[in-house]
């Protein structure tokens, strides 16, 4: 039975990493894409370019953020 219970806590949790992460690159890639209008190449280029800007500037800074844990 525990093996089971087990089993199933561990399916739920790769279920759970694979939606976080799938919805993670919708909302990098495809989302500005549609809101700002980019094509698809800009799209990818502007968009990670400013996310990973961001998520620097914000370590650098060591901006407490409420409910954001950023480590560096």
């Amino acid at each position: 039975m525990h093996l089971l219970a087990t089993a199933v806590a561990y399916g739920l949790y790769i279920v759970i990493l694979i939606g976080a992460i799938g919805l993670a690159i919708v909302a990098v890639f495809w989302l500005p894409d549609r809101l700002l209008g980019f094509r698809r190449a800009e799209g990818v280029i502007v968009v990670a370019l400013a996310t990973i800007a961001i998520w620097l500037l914000l370590s650098y800074v060591a901006v407490p953020l409420t409910g954001i844990l950023i480590v560096s």
